[in-house]
């Protein structure tokens, strides 16, 4: 039985290697999948806010016990920013 929920994203540059980064994000998420955790949502690659946004969206009134954010290539990792748990804990 599963014992933690947890969102999971993965950030992307388009202009790094996608596929490679596509391929890691997948091979994460097969772990995730197989492990004691439950993932809340599908596995979301984000390379623009918009994108973060519409992880939020999908997210939104799951509670989570953890946020796993992976980044997979050489990423702008301020889109993680807009997800709304982590705002506020900016540092």
């Amino acid at each position: 039985m599963p014992t933690s929920t947890v969102g999971f994203v993965s950030l992307v540059r388009p202009t790094f290697d996608t596929t490679l980064a596509g391929q890691l994000t997948q091979q994460l998420w097969a772990q995730l999948v197989e492990s004691d955790l439950q993932p809340v949502d599908d596995c979301n690659m984000i390379i623009s806010s918009d994108q973060a946004q519409s992880v939020v969206d999908k997210q939104r009134g799951k509670p989570l016990d953890l946020l796993l954010v992976f980044q997979a290539s050489f990423a702008d990792s301020t889109h993680i920013l807009d997800i709304p748990v982590l705002q506020g804990h900016r540092r």
